[in-house]
């Protein structure tokens, strides 16, 4: 379980740092979390807060 843990990203940004297992998380510390539409790593379309 710990390589497991290891092999995930940790991001570092002035409102935080998180260990990012899943890669919507990494949204929550970002300056500016609209990004718009983005592909997550098993294929799934994340739209972006303008899309309808």
């Amino acid at each position: 379980m710990l390589d497991t843990m290891l092999a995930r990203p940790i991001i570092v940004t002035e409102k935080g740092t998180r260990l990012c297992c899943l890669s919507a998380v990494v949204l929550e510390i970002l300056e500016n979390p609209d990004i718009g539409v983005y592909t997550k790593e098993d294929g799934e379309i994340i739209p972006g807060k303008d899309a309808v």
